[in-house]
């Protein structure tokens, strides 16, 4: 009985993939889904010809830029000349409500990490 489950671990040693987690995987995934664009990388220590080195690691986020254009004209054209007659009759677009409401929430949500900077200086 011994030798069967011995074997039976050695072959689940054997054929069993190797498992990594890493934390800049992990923390990327984790502002991926929150809709920032991220870049974690790790602490390091390591050893030059001239010195040692040591670095903390660092971390970059980028919110999503999204312009507001309330509203938006283009004036009515016309083009004539010997291949015909082109006639534009202009556009006139605008923000409704709800797309306004959600870009002032964003905006406040934006405004916190922005604020923050400014407490640290």
């Amino acid at each position: 009985m011994n030798k069967q489950v011995l074997s039976l671990l050695l072959a689940g040693f054997l054929f069993s993939g190797a498992a990594a987690a890493d934390v800049n995987g992990d923390m990327n995934k984790f502002f991926n889904k929150l809709g920032f664009d991220s870049n974690v990388t790790g602490a390091a220590a390591w050893q030059g010809q001239a010195a040692g080195y040591a670095t903390g690691g660092n971390i970059f986020l980028r919110n999503q830029v999204k312009q507001l254009q309330v509203v938006s004209f283009t004036p009515p054209s016309l083009n004539a000349g010997c291949g015909g007659i082109d006639a534009y009759l202009g556009s006139f677009s605008y923000l409704n409500s709800e797309q306004l409401t959600q870009f002032v929430q964003q905006l406040m949500t934006n405004a916190a990490g922005y604020l923050f900077d400014l407490a640290l200086q």
